[in-house]
């Protein structure tokens, strides 16, 4: 975990705070899970992370990737998610919205270190390990 913590902030003290676009709320359900969220406008900024992120972390974690991890990756926001019997507040929720599109956005100013202690991963089973700041010194 030291490694990996002297990666973290290395990683984070490379990355200026950046932009990032909300585009539409989503609903998706698998097995007894569903999700809300928003899709995420992927930008160059984005995906390069994403993959230098997945190419450092080898040498710390053993399998470093996710099941929907890689170039198929598609970026989104988290509104809630869990699970659903019956009824499904998730859906219900969707579809009450008239409007689906939206045009949020933000700035990613801090970078956090999330990871899940136990198999099988569950939804909701991470535990945000740490969170840093974003170097603001290094505007590009």
């Amino acid at each position: 975990m030291d490694d990996l913590e002297g990666w973290f902030e290395s990683f984070s003290k490379q990355i200026s705070s950046f932009r990032i676009d909300l585009e539409q709320v989503y609903y998706d359900g698998w097995d007894q899970y569903a999700i809300v969220g928003f899709e995420v406008r992927e930008t160059p900024t984005l995906r390069s992370l994403h993959n230098q992120i997945n190419r450092e972390l080898k040498e710390f974690v053993r399998d470093p990737s996710a099941p929907y991890d890689g170039d198929e990756y598609r970026f989104h926001l988290t509104i809630e998610l869990g699970e659903v019997g019956r009824f499904n507040p998730y859906k219900q929720f969707y579809e009450s919205l008239p409007e689906k599109q939206v045009a949020l956005s933000f700035m990613a100013n801090h970078i956090a270190l999330l990871f899940y202690p136990h198999e099988p991963i569950v939804p909701g089973s991470f535990i945000c390990y740490k969170v840093l700041p974003l170097d603001d010194h290094n505007h590009h």
